[in-house]
């Protein structure tokens, strides 16, 4: 198992934000809707996640980018290890 070092979250990042709230869709709207479930094992199969109708604002504002740290907050897959983007 890996040792993790402990931080705080304020030395890893600037803000801490919650993502957006929508329904997903399998309708290729371009964007895709990113949920805790698609991440297995360490990884993501982008083919895989579904997409969303989001508001051109939501998207510029909340577009995952390299560097970001991706948890849940609740749910059955919360101790899963944290997904480098």
């Amino acid at each position: 198992m890996t040792k993790w070092p402990t931080k705080l979250l304020s030395e890893l990042s600037s803000t801490v934000d919650y993502g957006v709230t929508a329904s997903a869709t399998q309708e290729d709207t371009g964007v895709r809707f990113l949920r805790i479930t698609d991440i297995q094992d360490g990884t993501v199969d982008w083919n895989t996640v579904p997409f969303c109708k989001c508001a051109p604002k939501s998207i510029a504002e909340k577009e995952l980018k390299s560097g970001d740290i991706v948890f849940a907050r609740t749910g059955a897959t919360t101790p899963k290890q944290p997904l480098p983007l």
